[in-house]
Formats: C-alpha cells, structure tokens, sequence
C-alpha cells in the first residue's frame, strides 16, 4: 500500500545547497545508520535509525536526503539530526536522488527503469523509462543527468519537467553509442563506447553507475564496467581521467589515469573541479586533484568492513562506498553501501587572505576559505607598468613566482608586491661592429648591467645617452667669427666608458654603445677664430699633453695637426687672461668629432666651435 510517511518542508524551499570544498582525510564519523541492515527510526535520531544499502545523497538547506535502497524508501535527516521517510511505497530499490528549483524530486527507480518525479502529496509522475539506474542534476538545477538501463547512454533534459506534464525540453544523448565497450576517447562523446548499464555484485552489495555534473558543464561518468572515470567536456568531447582500465587498486600519489580502481560505483566534484570517487570494489573513497591530476585516497583502508569512527579517515574501514555529497560547510559525506550507514568525514576551514602592494601595483586572486590539507594556487597579475616581485607573508618572502601554489595549513596573509618598471632602450653604432646586452623592462631600484661586446677587428668606446641618429654638420654658419655650428647631434653625453656598464634603474633610458674600427688614424687641423690665445694645449682623455702651444696668433689660427686614435678622445684649451677656450674631439662611431662639453666658447649666447673642417673626418669604414 503507497503511503506518505511524512512531508519534507524542502520539497517547496527553491535553493539547493550542495556546496562543494576540497576534502581531505580528517576525522570521520557515523551521522545516521546504526549499521543493522533494516528499516526503522523515523522520528528518532539518525545514529539510531536502520538504514539498508543507501545510496544517491544530496543535502538541500542542511538537511541530508538519502535513497535507501532496499527498504523503497526516500528518507531525510533534519538540521537537528531527526530522520524521516519522505515517500514510501512508490517504488522499488530507489538508487539516485535529486531535487530541482521548483521543488521536484527525481527519483532514478533502479528496479522498474525509470525516472519518477515526485511533488508535494501527489501520486509519481513517470519519465525517462530505461533511464533508472542513477541520475543527477547540474549545479543551475535546470538540466537533469541520466544513466540509462540496458542500453549504455546517459541522456539529459535540457529543462526541467512541470509535474503532471511531459518533459518540456529536448533528451540529449551526452555519452554512448548505444555499444557496450571501451573506446572513443578524444572524440565525440556520442560515438564512445561505455560499460554502464548494468547492477554489479560488491561484497555482497548491489551497486551501480554514478553521473556528476561540475560548475563548468563537465560531466563525470563512473564507467563501472571498465573501472575508469569518463569526463565529457562542454564541447561534447570523452576523455578518461581516472583508471587505466584494469581493475584492481594501484597508483595513490601518481597520476590517476595510470590507477586501478575496481567498479567505481561514486562521483562528485568540488567548487575547484577536485573529483572524488567512490572506488566501491576497493572500499576507499579517492580524490583527483584538478591541478596536477594526482590520485590519493581520503577515506578507507581497503577492507571492507565498519570501523573507525572518530579517528583519521585514512584509518577507517569502509564497505563498498557509492554515493558522495558535501555540506556547506566542505564536509565530505559517504554512502557506506555495505555498512548501512552514512558517514561524515570533517574537514576544518581557513581564510587565506591576500592583498596587492601598492594597491595600483596590481590585483591578486585564489585567495578566500580553504579546507586544511587542500592545495590552494594563489595568483598576482601585475597592472601596465608594473612587474610582480614577490608573495611575502608578515614581511618576509614567500615566493618568486606570481603563481603560488601551496599545501593550506592554517590561516595566512600574504601580500603580492609589484614595483614600477622601467624600459632600458639599447643600441649599438655602428650597428655591425659590435652587439649589446641588458636592455629590456626593469624593475624601479634594482642593478642594471648593459654589456656591449665589440666583433673582431674593433673596439668599444663609450655608452652615451639619446636616440643614436648620426651627427650633422652646418658649414653656413655667417658671423664674424671664424667657426662652425654643430646641428642635429642627438647622441647625447657620454656616461661610461666600460664596457659593462651598471646603474639604478630610476626611469626610461636609452643608450647607444659605441665602438671603433682598430686600425684607423689620422689627423685633423683645428683652426681658431679671431682671438689671440696667450697658450694652448691639446692633451689626451688620460691628461697627457700631445702639443704645447705657448702663443697663438688670432685671425689664421691653429694650424697645427695631431693624430687621433679611435677609442680616445681629444682635449683642446686656449687661454687667455680673461677666458678659457675648450673643446673636445670625441672618436664617435666611424669619425672623430667635435663635441662641445664647455661654456667657456658661448659668445653673445651662440656657441662657437673651433673651426672644424668636416672633410678632414677620419673615415673608418
């Protein structure tokens, strides 16, 4: 006779909360079941009601919905820990279980192949027939997920069915052919071979197919009969991403697509993407990480048996554990098929807190509430015209790397810093008799090194600082003195003579290595204007002096010549009692010039030159 033993106020409540954390082997413990096969305790406390062969759970506003299996029954467990039967009598040997936005619960009917929704006091509706061995929802609660009896598919509903009506929306294949097999990974879901649709034997226990949907529209398969994990993308592709196809139990601590597992009959996902399994031939449950791929088990010895409580996950006994689900607080909880119990596996959480330095440097995520032994991956992104430095926690460094990965151990603060950068602009002049190095995006305050390395047969000279254009010369410059005007010479000052040449970035520079062929020399003649020099001198860049002129007559000038050197330059003074004439001839590039570095020749507020005869260059090409 179809009853109902009590109503379940969520039936009308609209959210769902299955919140998902990362979990991680903590203490476990017994939430409802007393571990007799059996059906009885409404009303009473969980830990004292007989549960037989549970199987899908849920939670919805902190109360835990549970299909018990061999006793027909859809049961819950209230905020307070009471258990209570929702339905009862309409059905044989639910499995899977799952509430929508409006209220409606699906019930996948292992025994009679179908689908069965239920609202309010209403008698089921019927759906889906052959899709009764398990089912889930996606995480908008609008799609619902099928795992089809008898013939390898799993389906969805692209929308949810109003009670009383037909379904609304379109069935989908997501997964199989049709084929009982292994195959297709890499292609299209819908041309893969799966190995789903029947009841397997563990331990004594009947169990099934699971299907999980996470908050990126992948969907997770238990490929029971090929002892893997399927993954359908949202482009529709299957790939395996747990088991190598061999059952058995291998692999913790590696990569879980080289693992045994043996008749996975469990699957969730957490908020990050973590998957767990219910690996139900080998009484563990495991987890793979979303990061790294990594297999390890959280909960289970491998033997199946009912042992444990109130001590480490990893040290308990389970039997032939199938559905999974989290509270909204990341606890993890367990269908313990074989025990006929619930369990809960508690995880503690903390806050890991992060912040930019200085607030404009740039933005940081990954941070918020973590489980204890999960990983968390921290990542800082610099802003246009920054550089990311380092993690530092309490002021002390952390990490280099801007994408920080750790094992979560207690709280933390940690602090992304980032610096102003600067661009280091190098060039080399003449282009082909030498190369340069250092330049490039540097970070404010710290060392620069530029090196500038001359090719065989030259030699270095200086770095100077300006825009590398090549020197002009005006040879119209009118007036009454005897000179010449250098126009357009954009090289700037030089500010080193090594090579390697190391400064503070302190902003945007740019700098031009200048070299000079070995074997050029030559002369030039300097000629002055209408002023009598008491003496002169021309000395070289270490000061020794290369002539001595005691008198030099205005008008004709300095006739004089001397040899320049490449990589040396030259220093000209002409005294006299009221003013110090000073010039220098700078081997830049493939000539030797004249460069004005002394006020002593500005007359009326023009600067004059000595008189420079351009053709007199020395050419080094």
């Amino acid at each position: 006779m179809k009853k109902i033993i009590k109503q379940l106020a969520l039936i009308i409540i609209p959210s769902l909360l299955c919140v998902t954390q990362q979990a991680y082997s903590q203490v476990i413990q017994t939430v409802v079941g007393n571990g007799s096969a059996g059906y009885s305790g409404d009303g009473g406390p969980a830990t004292s009601a007989s549960l037989y062969s549970p199987h899908g759970i849920f939670f919805h506003n902190g109360q835990l919905v549970i299909a018990d299996m061999n006793n027909s029954a859809i049961r819950y467990v209230n905020s307070s820990g009471y258990i209570y039967s929702l339905y009862s009598g309409y059905y044989n040997s639910p499995i899977g279980v799952a509430l929508d936005g409006n209220g409606y619960i699906y019930v996948a009917d292992g025994d009679w192949g179908m689908i069965r929704e239920f609202q309010g006091g209403n008698d089921p509706l019927n759906l889906n027939p052959n899709a009764g061995l398990n089912l889930t929802l996606d995480s908008a609660r609008t799609k619902l997920y099928c795992i089809h009896e008898f013939s390898n598919l799993v389906t969805r509903v692209s929308t949810v069915v109003p009670y009383g009506g037909q379904p609304n929306g379109v069935v989908t294949i997501v997964a199989g052919n049709g084929t009982q097999g292994y195959s297709g990974d890499g292609g299209p879901a819908t041309s893969a071979k799966l190995n789903v649709d029947s009841y397997y034997f563990q331990s004594g226990n009947v169990i099934v197919s699971a299907v999980a949907v996470d908050n990126q529209s992948n969907v997770f398969i238990a490929d029971i009969g090929n002892n893997v994990i399927r993954k359908v993308n949202a482009s529709g592709i299957i790939s395996t991403v747990a088991g190598n196809g061999t059952a058995g139990f291998s692999g913790d601590n590696g990569q879980a697509v080289s693992a045994k597992l043996y008749h996975p009959a469990g699957v969730a996902t957490d908020t990050q993407g973590n998957l767990y399994i219910g690996d139900a031939g080998n009484h563990r449950v495991r987890r793979v990480d979303y990061l790294t791929g990594i297999i390890t088990t959280v909960a289970g010895t491998g033997t199946a048996s009912y042992s444990g409580d109130s001590g480490a996950a990893t040290n308990a006994t389970l039997n032939s554990p199938t559905g999974l689900a989290f509270d909204g607080s990341g606890n993890l909880y367990i269908s313990d098929t074989g025990n006929n119990v619930i369990r809960k596996v508690t995880y503690s959480s903390v806050t890991i807190s992060t912040s930019s330095s200085p607030s404009s440097g740039g933005t940081t995520s990954g941070g918020g509430t973590k489980i204890n032994g999960s990983t968390a991956t921290l990542i800082a992104t610099p802003a246009s015209g920054y550089a990311f430095v380092n993690w530092t926690e309490g002021g002390t460094p952390v990490s280099s790397t801007s994408n920080y990965t750790f094992t979560v151990n207690g709280n933390r603060t940690l602090v992304a810093n980032f610096a102003v950068t600067y661009t280091i602009s190098i060039a080399n002049y003449p282009s082909g008799w030498g190369t340069s190095i250092g330049g490039g995006t540097k970070i404010s305050g710290s060392s620069v090194t530029v090196t500038a390395t001359p090719v065989s047969g030259y030699t270095f000279v200086s770095w100077t600082e300006g825009d590398g254009t090549v020197p002009a010369w005006n040879d119209s410059f009118p007036g009454p003195h005897h000179g010449e005007v250098l126009a357009g010479f954009q090289f700037g000052p030089v500010v080193s003579t090594s090579a390697s040449y190391t400064f503070t970035a302190g902003g945007d520079r740019t700098l031009t290595a200048h070299f000079a062929n070995n074997n050029c020399t030559g002369s030039v003649t300097l000629l002055l204007g209408d002023t009598d020099l008491d003496y002169a001198d021309i000395t070289d860049q270490n000061g020794t002096e290369v002539q001595h002129y005691p008198f030099v007559p205005g008008g004709t000038g300095l006739t004089e010549t001397f040899n320049v050197h490449p990589g040396q330059h030259y220093i000209f003074n002409g005294y006299t009692s009221y003013r110090t004439y000073h010039a220098e001839f700078y081997p830049v590039g493939n000539y030797s010039y004249i460069d004005p570095l002394d006020s002593g020749l500005i007359v009326d507020g023009v600067i004059y030159l000595p008189y420079y005869d351009g053709d007199d260059a020395i050419d080094c090409n």
